[in-house]
């Protein structure tokens, strides 16, 4: 393959992996961020606006709110992996 192929691609990941998280929105917010595509970087699906249907969790007397049910059994396998530190 093209050298430049792979330098841009290399270059392109780098910048992916170094971009600032968006905040973190209120808890009491119609909208959400998925804590696990917030770890794993994926802004494609990072906002989520709360429903009855929105997949959903509690782990120490709070509830949070994920993209899909993938996102939400990768939460409960690893909670403290996925809760943000402050």
């Amino acid at each position: 393959m093209n050298p430049r192929y792979w330098s841009g691609l290399i270059a392109g990941l780098l910048v992916t992996a170094c971009a600032p998280l968006p905040p973190v929105p209120p808890a009491n917010g119609a909208k959400q961020q998925c804590l696990v595509c917030r770890h794993n970087r994926d802004f494609g699906c990072l906002e989520i606006s709360k429903s009855p249907i929105t997949p959903q969790a509690m782990h120490e007397g709070r509830t949070y709110w994920f993209c899909d049910d993938s996102c939400r059994r990768d939460f409960m396998k690893s909670p403290d992996r996925y809760i943000p530190q402050f």
